[in-house]
């Protein structure tokens, strides 16, 4: 049990006491069922149907309810702990937003031939191998003094901890703040209220947008890709009904599958040159042919050198700054929407596809499908060639929405331009 719900239990449990002396007198025992464990109440143990609005609150267990008025209390009674600590919340996303993981068969030896990696560990009859993002360890150091950090991932728990181990061995960062998919009330879209009923202080960092339902409290990062374009804890894949944990015959197939057809496109870029790399311990000290790296060291060995830690660092910095500049009580604050809301698209309307549109809503910018009324004004089109012919304007491609939205500034549209009818 969290030392959140166990502070909660005792407090609760000292109200419970006090209510029933109380009632003594009064002639009537009564009990307000306010934690719940399952369908029984942690209070007095009467077995009561989950009636009214119920809100979750240990990381750890789903199972354990709070009433939603005892949630807000207990909620806000944290935030005010964190905001007074002059830290704010963060939520972090591991997989392409941290690192990327690859899952091999422990029984398939060709695979295992030069796999560059941190971190590896077995899950059923998988192994995993893990690359982390450049500068993560700094990224955690640094930002957990301005924050304080959680996990949420759509990973297992099992998969959760074999990393968390290795990353964060002492709960130094994270301690037991982890939510997995494995306790996320069995859905796959992630939610701030999962943890708290308080979310004006609450950030999350996600390579994903859709899992967040496009809340404005989640910054984007740019995916990290490592060894394919393959999410093993993709919703997508979860949802056809494979546990994306490597542990069953239909998911190897697939992955398989995937893996063939991204091989044959040209997009699996796995670096043979390098030797097996091992992570010795948590400073990032990296061993290769017996020799002792940095982390560093190996950032700039690599051909590409990937920085999204340390800009989307700055970022919340910048945010920290902006909220703890009102000076003013928790209770008093602007939310936190206010300082990090897109208007990169306001005032732009475009013509695109439904699964791009929340992400150019999300950005401030509006939506047609019916263009007429809008051909006196400045039309973006995106991979649409028959619209764009007929406004005699330019066709993008969708990279430029999304490079806007990791960028988190309007870029120039030349190197976007897929046909150009401009006359």
């Amino acid at each position: 049990m969290s030392e959140e719900i166990k502070k909660i239990k005792n407090s609760s449990l000292e109200l419970s006491i006090e209510q029933e002396i109380d009632s003594i007198f009064e002639g009537s025992v009564i009990c307000d069922h306010s934690l719940r464990i399952g369908g029984l109440c942690a209070n007095c143990g009467e077995s009561i149907r989950n009636d009214q609005k119920l809100a979750t609150f240990d990381h750890t267990n789903d199972a354990i309810l709070l009433t939603q008025e005892f949630a807000e209390e207990e909620s806000f009674k944290l935030a005010n702990e964190v905001h007074n600590n002059k830290k704010m919340v963060l939520l972090l996303d591991l997989d392409q937003t941290l690192l990327h993981t690859k899952v091999v068969s422990k029984y398939d030896l060709h695979n295992k031939l030069s796999i560059v990696y941190n971190h590896k560990f077995i899950l059923g009859d998988d192994i995993h191998y893990v690359k982390y993002r450049p500068y993560l360890f700094s990224f955690l150091n640094k930002l957990s003094k301005l924050y304080e950090l959680h996990v949420y991932t759509m990973g297992t728990r099992l998969y959760a901890q074999a990393i968390l181990a290795h990353i964060d061995p002492e709960k130094k960062y994270f301690g037991n703040r982890v939510v997995t998919r494995t306790e996320n009330l069995r859905t796959l879209y992630k939610s701030i209220k999962r943890i708290t009923t308080v979310d004006k202080n609450v950030l999350s960092l996600d390579d994903r947008l859709d899992v967040w339902n496009f809340i404005p409290n989640t910054i984007v990062i740019k995916p990290f890709y490592y060894y394919n374009r393959i999410d093993i804890n993709d919703p997508n894949i979860i949802l056809w009904g494979v546990e994306a944990s490597g542990e069953n015959e239909k998911e190897k197939e697939m992955i398989k599958e995937i893996t063939e057809k991204i091989k044959n496109e040209n997009l699996l870029k796995i670096k043979e040159d390098y030797n097996e790399l091992m992570i010795k311990d948590i400073n990032s000290k990296i061993k290769i042919n017996g020799e002792i790296k940095t982390e560093d060291d190996l950032n700039k060995e690599m051909p590409k050198r990937d920085k999204e830690l340390c800009k989307i660092y700055k970022l919340f910095k910048n945010i920290h700054r902006s909220f703890f500049g009102q000076n003013l009580e928790l209770k008093d604050t602007l939310h936190i929407k206010n300082f990090v809301k897109l208007k990169i698209f306001k005032g732009y309307v475009f013509n695109c596809s439904l699964l791009l549109e929340p992400f150019i809503l999300f950005m401030g910018g509006t939506v047609t499908h019916g263009f007429e009324k809008h051909r006196d004004k400045n039309i973006f089109v995106i991979q649409n060639e028959l619209v764009a012919k007929s406004l005699n304007t330019v066709s993008l491609s969708q990279n430029w929405i999304y490079d806007c939205l990791y960028e988190r500034k309007f870029l120039d549209i030349t190197k976007y331009i897929l046909k150009d009818y401009r006359l």
